[in-house]
C-alpha cells in the first residue's frame, strides 16, 4: 500500500505533462478495468458450469441488473 509520502509531486509540473500523466493514468486504468472484467467473466463462467447452469442463464439472471448504476466501491466515504 503507497503512503501519502509516495505519491508524485504534481506541483511543479507544466500543465501539458499534468494532461500526458492523466492521459497516460486513464489509458492504464481503463486496460485494467478490461482485464478486471475479463477475470470476474471467467470466474463467474465457472461458478456457472460448476453447478449445472449454462452461460446462457447466467447472462439471462444478469439482465434486471443491467439497470443499475455501478456499486458504490466497499471502503469509499460517499
Amino acid at each position: 500500500m503507497h503512503s501519502q509520502d509516495s505519491s508524485p509531486d504534481l506541483q511543479g509540473l507544466a500543465l501539458a505533462d499534468l494532461q500526458r500523466r492523466l492521459a497516460q493514468t486513464e489509458a492504464a486504468i481503463a486496460e485494467r478495468r478490461i482485464e478486471e472484467l475479463k477475470v470476474l467473466a471467467d470466474g463467474f463462467a465457472r461458478k456457472l458450469i460448476a453447478n449445472g447452469f449454462s452461460v446462457r442463464e447466467g447472462i439471462d439472471a444478469l439482465k434486471p441488473y443491467q439497470r443499475m448504476k455501478a456499486l458504490t466501491v466497499v471502503g469509499s466515504t460517499q
